[in-house]
């Protein structure tokens, strides 16, 4: 858990705000927050069973804390994931609407009528009219 919240959790933070539009790094991020969250209510419980009642409220109070930055995280994760899939779905009607439209194009237009490769007439051959005496 130590190793975690040193090492994996500001990294994991530091790729999220360097791309905050991006839902993978966001995500990963969000569970590393729920196993961090459920281990410290374990502990905290723990605390509050076995330990002093001061240790427990000061565990509680962290725990309450991260429990509202997980959740806050989650919905922003949630309306970013819903942003994205609106997004996309747009994309991909207008992609839709752009074939559809360069179809009926296609389709309304006269067909060219191709080059045909006909011989030109050759010129007669001049007429060889005899000289006249």
């Amino acid at each position: 858990m130590q190793r975690n919240l040193t090492a994996a959790l500001p990294e994991f933070i530091t790729v999220v705000r360097n791309s905050p539009r991006n839902l993978a790094p966001g995500f990963r991020l969000y569970r590393n927050l729920n196993a961090l969250s459920d281990v410290l209510k374990s502990l905290a419980e723990s605390a509050g069973a076995f330990g002093p009642k001061d240790q427990y409220e000061l565990l509680a109070a962290d725990i309450n804390g991260l429990e509202a930055a997980r959740t806050a995280f989650g919905k922003r994760v949630e309306s970013l994931a819903e942003a994205q899939a609106l997004e996309l779905a747009q994309l991909r009607q207008q992609l839709l609407q752009s074939r559809a439209q360069k179809n009926v194009v296609d389709d309304n237009t006269a067909a060219k009528p191709k080059s045909s490769l006909r011989k030109k007439p050759k010129p007669a051959p001049p007429s060889q009219s005899q000289p006249q005496q």
